[in-house]
């Protein structure tokens, strides 16, 4: 159990008041220790609104962020129309969806409720995914709350909110943070005494990996934190009950309804580790997630060795820690890997800087030191977080602007083309694919071409429509003969490229984007 902070926490009244003249460090130390704990506030204060600044522009953005959404909104697009959500996808089409039905079917049903489009379907996805931010927020505070007081609470609340991953996957249509909040939640209340809260923190846990698999990290961490405890009866049943219970679950959908799901929910299975882009990934974190990183490392010292040493939450430091460096080795990671460290990190500072306050002497010295270490750290990461989101805002407000209102149209006139079923289309954007409902060929340009690299695709009969010149119209970001493009990640597979070359002649730009045309001439509507 975690131990509850003396009335008034380290921030309030009752620890201050008995500190005396005599026990008090010497002013320019105090001075500093106020600048620096008012500094650090400030920092992530500046931070956190930098990201709701970018949230509620990202939530209206008429584009799609980081080609990333597309295939997830095309998702609930299937369960919204009651179309198979996990649809075999190595022979075409290519729809391959690798996460739990959770996210997909809670944006799905609210879109079917609303009779929400695909406009519709985009904002509900996002803020699906800030309710996650908020619900492990929350989460955040009540735990720092009981540990650190009110100030910690705010404290730790500030540095969840604008941490490093949220510019990007904080604000975007993906189930990454409505897992973490499941994970987290179910964390906290299955490592509760009370059987009954055991079961429930199981049934939580149990979604959360239905959300996204990686979040079973919160099953081990809450086995462990039992473990720990002295709970291992607990620890043992949570962990054989949920997966058994999973099992199950998952067995009898395939059996039953989904044929594929259960071989979908191991498709990332597949994924090479990727030792080069893992070393460029942790560079990123240094530089973006550097207090992070630190405040793992305090809080895996603070409760194994610290003066409220708690077993429960360092099980959670440790497990999460490791699972997300381990993770993050598979072809694809990104920041959002890390999404899980925010959790610990923030209850972690926020109650090192009580200990900072209350602490004298030597120690205080020492851990003023690490602190402004931290200090430094959240600066790195408040300005990159800045920026990035100042780039992001001023990529929105372009779309407002003549030229951008333009060139909006002119992609809205692509939409229409991809809707019509009159028409054959092949496109590398997302965003255009999923206009064409059950036509949809893959969604997500990236998976779509390192499965196809992987030759974990059967691509013979896009070749044979490309050859036979079948497909009507082609739009891609990209001349097909320009080498940026075949170097370009959210390209078309080379196999595609070659028969794209042979059989098809680019004919304008619309939208910023290319159109081909099939070299024998047809009568075909013109975007």
């Amino acid at each position: 159990m975690t131990t509850a902070a003396p009335r008034g926490g380290p921030y309030g009244r009752s620890t201050l008041a008995k500190t005396d003249r005599t026990s008090r460090p010497n002013l320019l130390i105090s001075v500093v220790l106020v600048v620096a704990i008012g500094l650090f506030l400030i920092l992530a204060l500046f931070r956190a609104v930098s990201f709701i600044r970018y949230a509620i522009a990202v939530w209206n953005n008429p584009e799609e962020a980081y080609y990333l959404e597309a295939k997830m909104v095309h998702l609930a697009w299937r369960v919204q129309h009651q179309v198979r959500l996990y649809p075999s996808w190595r022979t075409g089409p290519h729809v391959a969806n690798f996460f739990g039905p959770v996210y997909f079917g809670m944006v799905g049903w609210i879109g079917q409720a609303l009779g929400s489009g695909l406009d519709g379907l985009f904002r509900i996805a996002r803020g699906t995914t800030l309710a996650g931010d908020l619900i492990t927020t929350a989460l955040v505070m009540v735990v720092a709350k009981k540990r650190c007081g009110w100030f910690g609470a705010l404290l730790a609340g500030v540095l969840s909110v604008g941490a490093g991953p949220m510019i990007g996957y904080g604000a975007m249509a993906r189930p990454d943070t409505l897992a973490d909040a499941l994970g987290l939640l179910g964390f906290l209340v299955a490592t509760a005494a009370g059987r009954g809260r055991l079961v429930a923190g199981g049934v939580l846990l149990l979604l959360a990996v239905l959300t996204k698999q990686t979040a079973g990290m919160y099953l081990g961490a809450a086995c462990l934190s039992l473990w720990l405890m002295g709970r291992r009866k607990p620890a043992i049943g949570l962990g054989v009950g949920v997966v058994l219970t999973l099992a199950v679950f998952v067995g009898l959908i395939t059996l039953l309804y989904e044929p594929e799901f259960g071989p979908c929910l191991l498709g990332e299975a597949g994924a090479p580790w990727a030792w080069t882009e893992y070393r460029v990934l942790l560079g990123r974190t240094v530089l973006i997630l550097s207090e992070m990183h630190i405040g793992l490392l305090v809080g895996v010292g603070l409760w194994a060795f610290g003066p409220r040493r708690d077993p429960r939450l360092l099980g959670l430091a440790i497990v999460l820690g490791l699972a997300c460096l381990v993770s993050a080795l598979k072809l694809g990671s990104d920041l959002n890997y890390f999404l899980p460290w925010r959790a610990v990190t923030s209850v972690a500072l926020a109650e090192f800087a009580g200990l900072l306050w209350a602490a004298r002497g030597g120690r205080l010295v020492l851990g003023l030191t690490l602190w402004l270490g931290c200090g430094h750290a959240l600066t790195l990461s408040a300005i990159h977080t800045n920026v990035q989101m100042a780039v992001a805002i001023q990529s929105i407000e372009r779309s407002k602007s003549p030229a951008g209102r333009l060139l909006l149209q002119q992609r809205e006139r692509l939409k229409g083309l991809a809707r019509d079923p009159a028409v054959s289309l092949l496109t590398d954007r997302g965003v255009l694919d999923i206009e064409q409902g059950e036509r949809t060929l893959f969604g997500d340009p990236w998976l779509f071409r390192i499965l196809a690299e992987g030759n974990r695709l059967d691509l013979t009969k896009t070749i044979q429509a490309l050859e036979e010149e079948r497909y009507d119209v082609l739009i891609t970001h990209g001349r097909l003969d320009d080498p940026a493009y075949l170097r370009y990640d959210f390209r078309l597979p080379q196999p595609l490229v070659d028969a794209a070359s042979a059989h098809y002649t680019f004919q304008q730009s619309t939208g910023a984007l290319m159109i081909y045309r099939p070299n024998r001439p047809k009568s075909d509507p013109k975007p």
